[in-house]
């Protein structure tokens, strides 16, 4: 009886120390461990064609922006990077976000497709986070959100009430915030 009970603990034990082993190998290999390092940069000055949602995070209209500007992207249309501003807005409730979705152009001015419009971004100078892990295992905005905050307060500069994203095709994006000084 207590040889039953000993290979239950060891084959348990064996389970556990394969299933952490996994865990950790798999985030790993999905770039969990990178780091996530705020940088300070100069100036850009970016276009961006897409469409304005301010609303619940679940609404499908938020989805269909998404996916209208995926299409666009995907089809050669409006070249350029999938991006998102997100807008710091202290009248929304927990679960509303306000958002410009688009397509930041590549080079010049392209064709704006009918029902987009053109938001025209310039930041003099701006914390950076480059994220080059699966999205599985990339920090969550509220993360994000404190790097730039500790970052700024220690080298004593007021952040803008946006964020830019920048998605690339290899799943890595670029976290943008200006910086107000």
């Amino acid at each position: 009886m207590a040889n039953l009970k000993q290979q239950k603990i060891f084959y348990l034990s064996l389970i556990i120390v394969l299933l952490v082993t996994l865990g950790f190998t798999s985030y790993y290999l999905l770039g969990g461990f990178k780091p996530r390092e705020v940088v300070k940069v100069g100036p850009q000055k970016r276009n961006i064609v897409g469409k304005s949602f301010k609303g619940f995070y679940k609404h499908p209209d938020l989805e269909q922006i998404w996916i209208e500007n995926r299409e666009l992207l995907e089809s050669g249309d409006v070249p350029g990077t999938f991006a998102v501003i997100t807008y710091q807005n202290s009248s929304l409730d927990n679960d509303e976000v306000q958002q410009f979705i688009g397509i930041a152009i590549d080079g010049g001015m392209a064709e704006i497709p009918v029902g987009f419009e053109v938001k025209e971004l310039k930041m003099e100078q701006r914390l950076m986070i480059p994220l080059l892990m699966h999205p599985l295992v990339r920090p969550s905005p509220r993360t994000i959100e404190g790097l730039f905050n500790d970052f700024a307060q220690k080298e004593g500069h007021e952040l803008g009430d946006f964020t830019l994203e920048l998605h690339f095709e290899d799943n890595s994006m670029i976290v943008e915030i200006p910086i107000i000084d």
